[in-house]
């Protein structure tokens, strides 16, 4: 007998150590709920001493302690009230307490566990263990929270976000973007895997987008640029950015990966690539034609060194003033295209008879027209029209059509120049017999220093802002221009529409 008194004195004193000892709190109830004893941590978590919680129960306690949800918790659902009445361990329950020594909540995870009698039918005391969670609690919804804001981005901004799991080679995440980007819902793309996503990949850009799978691997992060066929058989342009996410001892885990559609910005930098190769095309079209005269010039100063005859100093007059004049011709056209531009051309409006007007065009364009000895053909109405605006400009629109039908066509074509009605509009229709225009090139020719022949050699081809010129003066006067052709080899013909004086 007083070996077995030792050993249950012995076992009492470690199991008080133990609970001494313990981070989690420990509270001992008797069988109506009234606390017999506690340990330290309890103490400690519940921000109450011993001797102030020793002999209350869940009832007393219940004004302090919160659910989840932030409601009452009542002392009858109480873990170690529901274990007592109950019989059966009570888990995981997850609670609020007011600390009153910290003056804030305490957030716990409580396990309450009946003890039985062999002769009782229900539990003659109950053990509660509880965890102090306020801090793992916090961090968890501050991760929900960062998560549920990740989450609102990505699923509201134009990019595409994949998540990939590298060990399953499967998606975990796929953002809703994937069905304006691909076609496919985010469901669908979840079911896929890295293999079907480079199947989307245009064939040609496979190879890049394995090289940057392969950069991935060895940089952690990589970029590429990929095209991909819509299901209208467009080829689109995408830009991607991966990058590697460890697991908590380093290795990669996950693959995520960024989207965004770069169609419009692929094409921007095309057309500014175009832009650039038409500006060299030009400086060098300018200095060609700037150098032209020169020779010319150069030839003249060589004979006026010497003594000439009067035929022969007519002669050199000639060349001279031909000469000054095409470049002064050549200089204003700049001086024009940078005026309209920049808004800068004043028009000096007034009512003007088209006749008038295509008279002073002609007149000015004649030159050009006989050097190639073509026929001009001139269709027009007896109705007399009229048009507000500026007849110098207009006459330099009508000019500037029939000289590059003139140039544009073969030595002896046909030039018709016709105007039509067309309600409250003049239509003023330039065709020829020459080269046609290509279908693609119809809305360039306009363009500024565009020249869409570039396989035949023309003499006097120039800068290639005859067209842009009159497409800006139609325009300042509230007119179209338009330029329609069957194809190369079929001639061409441009429309200019004006507003009739009424």
């Amino acid at each position: 007998m007083p070996h077995a008194l030792a050993a249950l004195r012995d076992s009492n004193a470690r199991y008080r150590v133990l609970a001494d000892t313990m981070l989690h709190g420990v509270v001992h109830q008797a069988v109506d709920g009234r606390i017999i004893a506690m340990n330290p941590a309890a103490e400690r978590i519940l921000g109450q001493s011993r001797a102030e919680m020793l002999g209350s129960t869940s009832e007393h306690a219940e004004q302090h302690t919160v659910r989840e949800d932030g409601s009452v918790f009542p002392a009858a659902e109480h873990p170690s009230m529901r274990a007592l009445a109950t019989g059966v361990a009570v888990r995981g329950v997850i609670m609020g307490v007011y600390n009153p020594r910290e003056r804030q909540r305490r957030w716990i995870c409580i396990d309450a566990v009946p003890i039985m009698q062999a002769d009782a039918p229900t539990p003659v005391e109950v053990y509660t263990v509880f965890e102090d969670i306020t801090e793992r609690r916090a961090t968890e919804l501050a991760l929900k929270a960062r998560d549920a804001h990740f989450r609102l981005l990505v699923e509201h901004m134009p990019d595409l976000y994949l998540r990939t799991n590298l060990h399953t080679g499967h998606y975990e995440y796929v953002s809703p973007a994937s069905m304006k980007m691909f076609g496919f819902s985010a469901e669908q793309m979840m079911q896929k895997d890295f293999v079907h996503l480079l199947d989307m990949v245009y064939e040609d850009d496979r190879p890049a987008v394995i090289a940057a799978i392969e950069r991935l691997t060895r940089d952690g992060r990589a970029e590429s640029e990929f095209r991909s066929l819509s299901s209208s058989g467009d080829l689109r342009w995408f830009w991607s950015i991966m990058t590697l996410v460890p697991d908590e001892q380093g290795a990669p885990m996950y693959r995520d990966t960024f989207v965004r559609e770069i169609t419009d910005r692929k094409r921007i930098e095309l057309e500014l690539s175009d832009a650039v190769d038409q500006k060299n095309r030009f400086i060098a079209t300018l200095a060609h034609e700037l150098r032209n005269p020169l020779a010319p010039l150069g030839n003249v100063v060589a004979l006026l060194q010497d003594p000439i005859s009067p035929a022969r100093l007519l002669w050199c007059r000639d060349i001279i003033e031909r000469q000054v004049t095409q470049m002064g011709r050549l200089l204003d056209d700049l001086l024009d295209l940078s005026r309209i531009t920049h808004g800068k051309i004043t028009l000096q409006r007034e009512q003007v008879t088209l006749t008038a007007m295509l008279e002073r065009g002609i007149e000015m364009a004649r030159p050009a027209i006989e050097a190639r000895r073509h026929n001009l053909v001139v269709d027009v109405p007896s109705e007399r029209m009229h048009v507000y605006g500026d007849i110098v400009r207009l006459a330099q629109v009508c000019c500037n059509l029939l000289t590059n039908a003139a140039k544009y066509t073969d030595a002896g074509g046909i030039i018709t120049l016709r105007i039509l009605r067309d309600g409250v509009h003049a239509v003023i229709e330039i065709e020829d017999t020459g080269i046609g225009i290509a279908e693609a090139d119809l809305e360039r020719v306009f363009g500024m220093f565009s020249q869409v022949d570039t396989t035949r050699t023309r003499s006097g081809d120039g800068l290639g802002i005859g067209l842009s010129l009159v497409k800006g003066i139609v325009e300042l006067h509230g007119g179209e221009v338009e330029a329609r052709s069957a194809g190369l080899g079929h001639g061409s013909t441009f429309s200019v529409r004006l507003p009739l004086a009424m």
